[in-house]
């Protein structure tokens, strides 16, 4: 599927205007989350968030709206760990 998906397009505008930091994209005929993720805890210390691709083995646009609402919490965790509440 091309980025230009009218879909994707909306979603993707959609969770950007709620403040959350997670994309979606199409790889093949699987929608993937793209996202900024903190380090792990096994990271040395000092390591950068960096951007990862997360396979959700999700279907498109079969299982497109399940791959929104994992977005969705994913950007919801994000941004609690952004403001400190919990850990990733």
């Amino acid at each position: 599927m091309p980025l230009s998906d009218p879909w994707l397009v909306r979603q993707n505008a959609a969770l950007k205007l709620k403040g959350h930091g997670v994309t979606l994209d199409v790889a093949g005929a699987k929608v993937r989350l793209r996202a900024t993720m903190p380090p792990r805890p096994t990271d040395p210390p000092g390591r950068e968030p960096k951007q990862q691709r997360i396979s959700t083995g999700l279907a498109y646009p079969d299982q497109a709206t399940e791959a929104l609402q994992l977005a969705e919490h994913l950007g919801n965790a994000l941004e609690r760990h952004r403001k400190g509440c919990r850990g990733f």
